[in-house]
């Protein structure tokens, strides 16, 4: 139970980082 809480608990907080990445990457290019 505790692992699967954890995976669900990082899925949107991997997907909100990638995100910023993307968006933060265009300006330095």
């Amino acid at each position: 139970m505790s692992i699967a809480c954890g995976i669900i608990f990082e899925l949107p907080v991997l997907s909100f980082v990638l995100t910023k990445m993307g968006l933060l990457t265009p300006k330095f290019l």
